[in-house]
C-alpha cells in the first residue's frame, strides 16, 4: 500500500469533494431538480472525488492508481455482479409505490435513465436479460471506480495509517454515505429505496446500506 504524507491534505480533499457535492446538489435545485438536467452529469459528479484524489496524492498518485487496479478474477466477478444487481434494484424499487409489485422487463427498461446507450433489441423483454449481464455494469462501473480512487484509495490510506485498519474503514464508509447525503436532503433523491418513505428515512437507510457495503 502506498503511503500518504503525513499532514492534513487528505481533509482538504475530503472537503473539496463535499463542497463541491453541495454546490452541484444546490446548482441542480435551482434548475428544478435532478429530472431537469442529463443523468450524464450525476456520473461526472461521481467522477470528481477521483480527480481530486489524484491532485491531492501528488507524486503518489499513480502508485495509488495501481494498486486500485490489483486484485483477483474473483473480485471483479463479484464486482460485476454487483453492478448488474445495483442496476436492476434501482429501476424496479426506485419507482414503488407501496404497492409492491415488480416491473416487468419492458415496464423497467421504459423507465431506465441511459436507455438512449442501450441498443433497440436489449429494451425488449427478451434482451433485458443481455442488457443487466452484460452492458449494465459498463455503463456504471467506469464512473463508479473513480470515485473509489477517492474512498478506498486515498482516503481509506490517509485514516489506515492515523488510526488502523478497522477504524480507517468504518470511518471511510461512513463518509462516503454521507457525501451522498446532499443528494438525498437537497434534491430529494430516494435512490434504492421506496419513495414512499420519508427523506429522513430514506438517508438513514442509505448510510446503512453504504457503511455495510464498504465496511
Amino acid at each position: 500500500m502506498f503511503n500518504v504524507e503525513r499532514s492534513n491534505r487528505w481533509l482538504w480533499a475530503v472537503g473539496a469533494a463535499f463542497s463541491l457535492q453541495i454546490a452541484f446538489c444546490v446548482w441542480v435545485w435551482s434548475l428544478g431538480g435532478y429530472r431537469a438536467i442529463p443523468i450524464e452529469l450525476f456520473g461526472v459528479c461521481q467522477i470528481v472525488p477521483g480527480v481530486l484524489a489524484v491532485i491531492f496524492a501528488g507524486q503518489r498518485r499513480w502508485i495509488m492508481c495501481r494498486e486500485l487496479l490489483r486484485g483477483s478474477g474473483l473480485a471483479a466477478l463479484a464486482s460485476w455482479v454487483v453492478a448488474v444487481a445495483v442496476v436492476w434494484m434501482c429501476v424496479q424499487f426506485g419507482v414503488l409505490q407501496g404497492e409492491g409489485t415488480l416491473l416487468d422487463h419492458e415496464q423497467a427498461m421504459q423507465l431506465y435513465p441511459m436507455r438512449g446507450y442501450v441498443a433497440n433489441w436489449m429494451l425488449t423483454d427478451s434482451g433485458y436479460l443481455w442488457f443487466l449481464l452484460c452492458l449494465a455494469p459498463l455503463l456504471h462501473m467506469v464512473n463508479a471506480a473513480c470515485e473509489e480512487l477517492m474512498w478506498r484509495g486515498y482516503l481509506l490510506t490517509a485514516l489506515t495509517e492515523r488510526f488502523g485498519q478497522h477504524v480507517a474503514a468504518a470511518s471511510s464508509a461512513l463518509i462516503w454515505g454521507l457525501w451522498h447525503a446532499p443528494m438525498v436532503l437537497i434534491l430529494d433523491g430516494r435512490f434504492q429505496v421506496n419513495p414512499s418513505w420519508g427523506r429522513w428515512y430514506s438517508l438513514l437507510a442509505y448510510l446503512f446500506g453504504a457503511w455495510s457495503w464498504h465496511v
